[in-house]
């Protein structure tokens, strides 16, 4: 598995085999899975409000908006799915 990490790894969904029925046909790999940002306990979900226990914060995005829109439609083309993880609503309303 290889995680996307623009700064790491850059796009690799045209040069990364997918796996098709490995395993006696039980498993096959062919998602891209984004994390889009950081866990609520630790403040790290991006809101759009301020955390009520920090008002300095509003959380963070792991991977920028703007990046999400690029790269999905690149893996998607390559024959990807495509998985996006999200802790607040308001990144998946962004």
């Amino acid at each position: 598995m290889k995680e996307f990490d623009l700064g790491l790894t850059g796009y690799w969904g045209n040069t990364t085999e997918k796996i098709h029925g490995a395993g006696n046909n039980k498993f096959t790999m062919r998602s891209a899975k984004f994390v889009a940002d950081g866990a609520m306990r630790t403040g790290g979900a991006a809101l759009y409000e301020p955390y009520s226990d920090d008002p300095s914060s509003t959380g963070f995005f792991r991977i920028p908006p703007e990046v999400l829109n690029e790269y999905i439609p690149k893996f998607i083309a390559d024959g990807w799915q495509t998985v996006s993880f999200a802790t607040a609503l308001d990144v998946c309303l962004m």
